[in-house]
């Protein structure tokens, strides 16, 4: 059985109680522990209003698709193109699109235009992840981070060494991360790496982090 334990504070009189609160979300039960005292009641009808409200909002996830490279045009970006598809084929919105210089602070720039963009719950970023000069979108994400998703960068290079081109997978700077609750992803400009990151990584965890972001903010 899966537990989520919970502390809170209420008061009586002037002394302050402390209860140590553990969801039970298979069976839907909450369990009150005071004193050594258990009381089990129904769980309380907010939280399964809530969970529903994270489920549907997280269905379709409106995002920001940022391709960095200089000299590209809209017609030949293969990668904001693909991208754009498979976020679209999974039920999700692109609300914006860009294709950007590769500069460290036009790259910071549009991080921070999707930060306040009531529009925008998630970014997504092509290229500039490799070691050259001119490569700053890693620097230039890392950044502008909350936190860091360590994970993302770690798991995508593991994928790629045993899938896609084995040690040169090193080279690859991909990173993730939340800022101003929103989700960050950035990623090689390659296809088939677009494809590896999308399709394993990304698309299957991408409802999961936004929900664990929107329930930051339910617990503010």
């Amino acid at each position: 059985m899966s537990l989520k334990t919970l502390l809170f504070i209420h008061f009586l009189g002037t002394v302050p109680i402390i209860w140590q609160t553990s969801v039970t979300e298979e069976v839907g039960y909450v369990m009150i522990v005071s004193k050594n005292v258990v009381f089990k009641n129904r769980r309380p009808k907010y939280m399964t209003m809530m969970e529903e409200h994270l489920e549907e909002t997280t269905k379709s996830i409106r995002c920001m698709v940022l391709t960095v490279k200089d000299s590209c045009s809209y017609e030949d970006d293969e990668s904001g193109a693909l991208v754009r598809s498979m976020l679209e084929e999974e039920g999700h919105c692109v609300t914006e699109y860009q294709i950007v210089n590769a500069e460290y602070s036009l790259i910071q720039h549009w991080i921070k235009i999707a930060a306040i963009r009531a529009d925008v719950d998630a970014i997504l970023i092509t290229g500039g992840t490799g070691i050259a000069l001119h490569d700053t979108t890693h620097e230039a994400v890392r950044d502008s981070l909350d936190k860091e998703m360590p994970g993302f960068g770690e798991l995508f290079r593991h994928l790629s060494f045993k899938e896609e081109i084995g040690t040169a997978a090193i080279l690859s700077r991909a990173i993730a991360g939340v800022r101003d609750g929103k989700a960050i992803f950035s990623m090689p400009r390659p296809t088939g790496a677009i494809q590896l990151a999308m399709d394993r990584i990304i698309l299957p965890e991408i409802g999961s982090v936004m929900k664990e972001i929107l329930m930051d903010k339910v617990r503010v």
